[in-house]
């Protein structure tokens, strides 16, 4: 019997699917980052922080400039994104704490932690 030979997948095939997975990847942060503000700590589990550590890690930043450079831009809106909330969040902690009012801080951490 003949072994079986198997093509490989051509590389603008192999380059179009990781295309494709890094878009679902920043589709999913951008849906999980919007989720933010209706999340409940009772009842919702906390967001996957894999698809934003591989999004922006250095590796992932070598390989989208390989396969679509254009998706930096949206890489680059979701970091500001994020950095906005983040502001956000610690200006409305810091007048919760000042106001002593710790059940609302509580509960803008655990959003936070989400």
């Amino acid at each position: 019997s003949q072994p079986m030979i198997v093509n490989p997948v051509p590389h603008d095939v192999r380059v179009g699917q990781v295309f494709d997975e890094i878009r679902n990847m920043l589709e999913k942060a951008r849906t999980s980052i919007d989720f933010v503000e209706k999340f409940d700590a009772k009842k919702d589990e906390p967001i996957d922080p894999k698809p934003f550590e591989m999004l922006f890690s250095r590796e992932m930043d070598k390989l989208v400039h390989l396969v679509g450079p254009h998706l930096m831009d949206g890489i680059n809106s979701l970091k500001d994104k994020i950095s906005d909330r983040a502001s956000v969040f610690e200006a409305d902690l810091l007048v919760y704490l000042k106001k002593k009012d710790n059940k609302a801080a509580d509960e803008l951490l655990h959003r936070w932690k989400y």
